[in-house]
């Protein structure tokens, strides 16, 4: 299990250095996505949601 993660990191690896331009976009794109969609489901939005109700 733990050779085959390694195995898999490496691949990843040497796959990266060689097309690096395609590693910086796909890191950016990772970058970007977290950034923008985690703080809308973990973080709650300080006084509540307008129109909530009571």
């Amino acid at each position: 299990m733990i050779d085959t993660i390694r195995q898999n990191i490496r691949y990843a690896l040497r796959l990266w250095t060689r097309r690096p331009a395609f590693a910086a976009v796909a890191i950016l794109t990772l970058a970007l996505g977290i950034g923008v969609f985690m703080p809308v489901g973990l973080f709650p939005v300080p006084g509540g949601l307008p129109n909530a109700g009571p």
